[in-house]
């Protein structure tokens, strides 16, 4: 019984997944801003991690199954660097700009 809740809850988050990537990508003006390119890529990267275990559940492995495996989970890690990129970047940029301030220094 877990495990089929397990796995309804895991093609349900895919279908969700897939259906925020859908419409952000026609509704939203995603590739003008770095920002926007990473909240794309981030979504449309764990949307095809959870097709691929859903994909998984359903029939088995398969001949390649490795190799997609593999790139597949290769975009996971690539897209949690860029945000941290993104994190320190912004970190960096509000650190500057409080140390610019006048007045705020003893």
């Amino acid at each position: 019984m877990l495990h089929l809740a397990g796995d309804l809850l895991v093609h349900t988050t895919t279908v969700l997944a897939l259906a925020c990537v859908i419409w952000h990508g026609l509704t939203a003006r995603w590739w003008e801003s770095e920002a926007g390119r990473h909240v794309m890529s981030f979504m449309a990267s764990l949307a095809a991690v959870l097709v691929w275990v859903s994909i998984r559940n359903l029939i088995g492995e398969f001949p390649g199954y490795e190799v997609i495996r593999l790139i597949l989970f290769a975009t996971v890690p690539a897209v949690f660097a860029h945000r941290l990129y993104l994190l320190v970047k912004r970190w960096r940029l509000q650190r500057q700009r409080h140390l610019d301030t006048p007045g705020d220094g003893p």
